[in-house]
């Protein structure tokens, strides 16, 4: 690669308008757009809150050719933008293996961009891949396979130097709450905000991407980013022996990470006055519908990426979840994705039936909208 820092480099040879037409971003100006971005974004709270009509995507996963096909039906005339738009985390595909949408410096540029266009508007969560821990062995290759060594690590700091400064939550008209993955284990004694309220977020950190006050703290955030719902550990949670001993079980696959049963997620919703929440961080493979629901319907799981088995060609579901203003529904959406068009399994996909417009009611104030 030339080492001219204002070199762009296509990605593939595909046809017109495919994903594969993408070039290399320019070096310069995607560390502007973080350098923007971080000032912008440092003055946010850790705990955002929102009133009106919003728009909620899961994981992207680097899935831009999704992201885009969001553009044109969500928020075509950006910078103006009707709703709120709530990006739960986990944009970058940290999978550690080659995927069908490696798109992941891309995805990341475009949100910050948006978010510099629409600052009060779009508001970016942080996941667990948006921790350094977490995306220096797939991100960072990503940056120096594309870019080389020197150029693509300053990419990946300048980057993560963003990462650090992402809020954690977001309340939608002070009944629903947003996050990346679980509650905390340490938060069923004092409401949520108490807790935002009372540490000072240190962000220098090389680890989970902050640097927190103290012990405490740290594991009080972390928790959200990756603790989980009992239904990904299936029968192994006894969820009739969930007693105030038994509300959270140790996950043996992340350190300090947890599985949260059902007792210990309605005594959160109720100290807290919280009618739902809605999280990500799901494998595709475990959610082929793009959602799940759980706990009378209050915990609603989405995945916004298309991921397709090259062995099986099996395709999950991408959905995102509008919450209505006054009325509080939330409504599921699948968004149909041109990716499809160009992978080599998708002729065993079936084309869109003429009853996908059919609106299947979940809950009183929950529904699935396959449009």
């Amino acid at each position: 690669m030339p080492d001219d820092d204002n070199t762009t480099e296509r990605l593939g040879g595909g046809g017109g308008g495919s994903i594969d037409d993408v070039e290399y971003l320019d070096v310069n100006a995607i560390l502007a757009i973080c350098d923007c971005a971080r000032k912008l974004i440092k003055y946010e709270s850790k705990l955002i809150k929102r009133s009106g009509s919003t728009v909620i995507i899961g994981d992207i996963r680097g899935d831009f050719d999704t992201l885009l096909t969001m553009e044109q039906l969500l928020w075509p005339t950006v910078p103006v933008i009707a709703q709120n738009l709530v990006f739960l985390g986990n944009n970058n595909n940290n999978d550690g293996k080659q995927s069908n949408h490696d798109y992941s410096i891309e995805t990341i540029i475009y949100l910050f961009a948006v978010k510099y266009l629409c600052p009060n508007k779009v508001i970016l969560l942080k996941g667990v891949n948006e921790t350094r821990s977490c995306n220096e062995k797939t991100l960072l290759i990503e940056c120096r396979n594309r870019y080389g060594d020197e150029r693509g690590g300053r990419i990946w700091r300048a980057i993560n130097q963003v990462f650090d400064e992402l809020p954690l939550v977001c309340i939608i008209n002070e009944s629903i709450l947003c996050a990346s993955s679980g509650i905390p284990k340490d938060s069923l004694k004092h409401k949520l905000s108490t807790y935002f309220d009372s540490y000072v977020l240190d962000t220098k950190s090389s680890s989970m991407g902050s640097s927190f006050a103290n012990a405490k703290e740290f594991a009080l955030f972390q928790h959200i980013l990756v603790n989980i719902p009992e239904h990904q550990l299936g029968k192994d949670f006894d969820t009739k022996t969930s007693t105030t001993t038994n509300l959270f079980k140790p996950n043996p696959s992340v350190p300090n990470g947890f599985f949260f049963s059902r007792e210990a997620f309605l005594q959160f919703m109720s100290l807290n006055n919280f009618s739902y929440m809605i999280r990500s961080n799901e494998e595709p493979s475990n959610m082929m519908d793009g959602y799940h629901l759980s706990i009378d319907n209050r915990l609603i799981s989405i995945i916004s990426n298309v991921n397709i088995d090259d062995t099986t060609g099996q395709r999950n579901e991408a959905i995102v979840a509008f919450v209505h203003h006054p009325d509080g529904r939330i409504q599921l959406k699948q968004i149909k994705s041109n990716y499809q068009k160009h992978h080599r399994s998708t002729t065993t996909t079936s084309p869109t039936s003429k009853s996908s417009n059919i609106r299947q009611q979940l809950s009183p104030n929950v529904f699935f909208n396959k449009n």
